[in-house]
């Protein structure tokens, strides 16, 4: 009785050892998911890489520093330093911004129309298929439209230029109103220094224009103005107070990351280790009696012999069984098993011919109202 309290207690240990283990590892999901995911709700922008000083200014509130996985709020200016480089996506588009750029988020990106103000620097735009809207990236020089592609958009003194990867990009000039279609490959800048001459690097764009020009260039909106650039040493300090949180938070995760894997990794060896001791009964109904089994033989004949004692170690003896073996690996190869007494307290089967393998021996043993339930597992060599 006591042997089968204890295999019990195993068997519901590692039962609540596997809820525990599944808790944690949901935890870990979440945990991971809350720091770094791609993005909380379609069409929010979020920071899915952030490398050196990378500041985001909302309207009307101080510069601070961007960390991993935050949302950025629509409206905001997001500006790279000498040293930082950063990934956005809103879960269709992802931007690459570049060193010493700065580009400003759409207000909104589900409406009608999805918008980038890119002022200065270098930005590549992956731009995902969509049914209605338009994606367009304005420059002081120049607007790209496009509905599904990979474009690059490079903003410089008094030159503009875009770079197309993939798909299919049109390009209009805010000097003159001329447009270019790029496909592939093509590459167009426009350039407000030499007035007169045409676009450089086309690459057999289908053109209609671009022609350069000395006019000032305002842009197509109040809020698109050009704005100033970040003081330096207002930068500094900025980084100098945000570095120290980011850096302890970053701890913090690591070592709730840690902790649940080290976890996990004690309630899986406890699990395997449980899974892995001998199993002689299970005891479910009639904890009074005990049952052991072997098989024996090989591959020309094998025999079963079922063994049955009390809690004092006699043998028990007038037991009917309802039995069978079935193959592990293939639950549909199953035979039933006839016992038939051979001395008291041993009860003999014939399997016949069996091929290697393992196989689970289960049943009942009845006894007027009183009833055994068992099973063990036996491997064949």
């Amino acid at each position: 009785m006591a042997e089968g309290r204890v295999q019990l207690r195993g068997r519901m240990a590692a039962f609540w050892g596997f809820l525990v283990l599944l808790a944690c590892w949901c935890l870990l999901v979440l945990l991971t998911g809350l720091s770094i995911g791609p993005e909380a709700r379609a069409g929010e922008w979020r920071a899915l890489e952030a490398r050196g000083f990378i500041t985001v200014q909302e309207p009307s509130k101080e510069a601070r520093r961007l960390k991993v996985g935050e949302s950025i709020p629509a409206g905001a200016l997001l500006s790279t330093g000498a040293d930082g480089r950063a990934t956005l996506s809103d879960g269709r588009d992802v931007l690459n911004v570049l060193t010493n750029s700065r580009v400003r988020i759409p207000v909104s990106s589900q409406g009608v129309e999805t918008k980038f103000f890119q002022y200065f620097g270098r930005v590549r735009y992956k731009v995902g298929e969509r049914n209605k809207g338009s994606f367009s990236v304005d420059s002081p020089l120049l607007a790209a439209v496009v509905k599904g592609t990979v474009f690059e958009v490079e903003v410089g003194q008094g030159r503009d230029r875009v770079l197309v990867s993939e798909g299919v990009v049109a390009v209009a000039s805010k000097i003159d109103a001329r447009t270019a279609l790029l496909n592939r490959g093509q590459s167009i800048s426009v350039s407000s220094v030499e007035a007169g001459t045409p676009a450089a690097d086309t690459k057999n764009a289908t053109l209609k224009g671009l022609a350069a020009s000395d006019n000032v260039v305002s842009s197509t909106s109040g809020r698109d103005s050009p704005v100033p650039p970040v003081d330096p040493s207002r930068a500094s300090k900025v980084e100098q107070s945000l570095h120290k949180n980011v850096f302890n938070d970053s701890k913090i995760f690591a070592a709730l990351v840690v902790g649940v894997l080290g976890f996990s990794v004690v309630v899986a060896y406890s699990i395997s280790h449980l899974r892995g001791r001998p199993r002689t009964i299970l005891q479910k109904e009639q904890p009074r009696w005990r049952a052991f089994s072997e098989i024996s033989g090989d591959n020309n004949g094998r025999d079963v012999t079922v063994i049955v004692t009390d809690g004092e170690g006699a043998p028990v003896s007038g037991l009917r069984f309802v039995a069978s073996l079935r193959q592990v690996r293939e639950p549909a190869k199953r035979l039933n098993v006839t016992l038939t007494p051979s001395r008291p307290g041993v009860y003999v089967g014939t399997l016949g011919r069996l091929e290697a393998g393992h196989w689970q021996l289960e049943g009942h043993a009845y006894r007027g109202d009183d009833k055994l339930a068992f099973s063990r597992r036996h491997s064949l060599l």
